[in-house]
């Protein structure tokens, strides 16, 4: 039996437009796409981490710097700095800030006058060193911001 060409050429275009499927254990299997994988919860989707944090961190030279870090929702933060024991200025600082791919660290975007990456902990913010990583040895507690509100 021949088959004329535009019949032909339909039927290739019904089978190409059909999902592609597997066999498995004789049963019918639709392919499973990457984008249908659950997320993984992290810092940024399991955490309720909006909201102001608060801390003395070392200072070489002066009693302590105050330090206080809002993260809004819309992605922007407010830092204020003040060096205990020294001028009395507070130093402010406001942009937006970024998510690590993980979902587990924030980085103060145009902030570029000391530290700017925090990991994201239950009600804390603990701040990172220079390679951001966790700061260890006896002031590691030092290094970390409360959440007050």
């Amino acid at each position: 039996m021949l088959m004329k060409p535009g019949l032909t050429i339909t039927a290739c275009l019904i089978l190409m437009s059909l999902p592609s499927c597997s066999m498995k254990h004789g049963a019918m299997m639709t392919e499973q796409t990457p984008a249908t994988t659950p997320l993984q919860d992290t810092s940024r989707t399991s955490l309720d981490w909006n909201g102001t944090y608060r801390g003395i961190l070392p200072c070489a030279d002066c009693e302590g710097i105050e330090t206080v870090i809002t993260l809004h929702p819309d992605g922007t933060y407010r830092k204020t700095t003040t060096y205990l024991g020294r001028n009395p200025k507070i130093f402010i600082d406001e942009g937006t800030f970024t998510w690590n791919r993980g979902g587990s660290t924030v980085r103060l975007d145009g902030y570029d006058c000391g530290p700017r990456h925090y990991r994201v902990g239950e009600n804390h913010l603990l701040q990172l060193d220079i390679q951001q990583r966790i700061i260890t040895g006896r002031l590691a507690d030092a290094y970390r911001l409360d959440k007050i509100d």
